[in-house]
């Protein structure tokens, strides 16, 4: 009974050594997501964290026309829809 009880400590133990452990080695939430401060001119290549990219052309309308789902829709806004004809390279690989 006691050599059960030392067993199932030491399992929680090394749980909560492993969450912890998972906890401060992956990328804040905040990081993710926060912008990426990087300058650059249209048609130049600019490095960000982990890729390179290439802005190339720039359009802006009031609608957009997509097709989805074979069926073609009308997005409309308030505003100005943005769309960006980029180049992106990846500088780094994942496994």
């Amino acid at each position: 009974m006691r050599i059960r009880a030392i067993g199932n400590l030491l399992i929680v133990a090394a749980t909560v050594v492993l969450s912890y452990g998972m906890q401060v080695s992956k990328p804040h939430y905040a990081e993710l997501t926060a912008p990426i401060p990087i300058d650059g001119a249209m048609h130049d290549t600019v490095r960000a964290r982990s890729f390179d990219v290439r802005l190339d052309r720039m359009v802006f309308a009031r609608t957009l026309k997509t097709n989805q789902f074979g069926q073609e829709r009308l997005l409309t806004t308030s505003g100005l829809w943005a769309v960006a004809a980029t180049n992106l390279t990846a500088t780094s690989t994942s496994t």
